[in-house]
């Protein structure tokens, strides 16, 4: 019975091994163009270990200065003004800003920084969502796009940070073989998935009836001796 309660012990550290490795790992991607089409930069975001989600873009041919950057809750870039993408990627019905005590958007970032070239490469972890399946899961069934605006963002005030118009868009998709198994819910009208997952209690409440089953067993015979 012992070796029963460690097989469990041993089950229990791999699926949590398991779980985290499938969360980590997954990508996406996207080209981000101007009204007029023009291709300004490539996207890329990779989750990691740790579930947060790293955003880089390497970009061309923007206008310098600071600019907000955001992601919106649905997967279009219709020119010329890009109001496809409809708002701010919210699933927690915040505040907009990453300085509002009463925010932040799922799809807020930092300032991105264009120096007088009009090119480089922006850099940013987020925590605020994941690409993963879970509540705050970025590409859900309406997809994702990142905007870029015309002004800085003062990262406070609701619901775009006076960021103003929509100077640039990419659609976000996943990259092939990462589509995560169960879409959730954004902002835009769409349902969120918020039924929470039983099964690591469920398994880990089995392993540790089992080890107990297995202690009292061994230590029944022990003392029967």
């Amino acid at each position: 019975m012992l070796s029963i309660a460690a097989f469990c012990i041993t089950a229990l550290v791999f699926y949590a091994v398991m779980t985290t490795v499938s969360a980590a790992g997954e990508s996406a991607s996207g080209e981000v163009k101007d009204a007029s089409g023009k291709s300004l930069g490539k996207l890329s975001l990779t989750q990691d270990a740790s579930g947060a989600v790293q955003v880089s873009l390497q970009f061309n041919d923007m206008p310098p200065g600071q600019h907000g950057i955001h992601f919106h809750a649905v997967g279009k870039c219709d020119g010329p003004d890009f109001m496809s993408a409809a708002a701010h990627y919210n699933p927690e019905n915040k505040k907009h800003g990453l300085k509002n005590p009463e925010g932040a958007h799922g799809g807020d970032l930092p300032n991105l920084v264009v120096p007088a070239s009009g090119q480089g490469i922006y850099q940013a972890t987020t925590k605020l969502v994941t690409l993963s399946a879970g509540p705050t899961q970025l590409i859900t069934k309406d997809g994702s796009a990142l905007i870029v605006h015309a002004n800085a963002d003062d990262e406070t005030t609701d619901p775009t940070g006076n960021s103003g118009g929509r100077i640039a868009c990419a659609v976000v998709s996943l990259n092939p073989g990462n589509a995560p198994s169960a879409p959730a819910a954004g902002a835009g009208g769409t349902t969120q998935n918020n039924q929470p997952d039983y099964t690591p209690w469920i398994i880990a409440v089995l392993g540790l009836g089992a080890v107990g089953a297995g202690v009292g067993l061994a230590l029944k015979r022990n003392g029967s001796k």
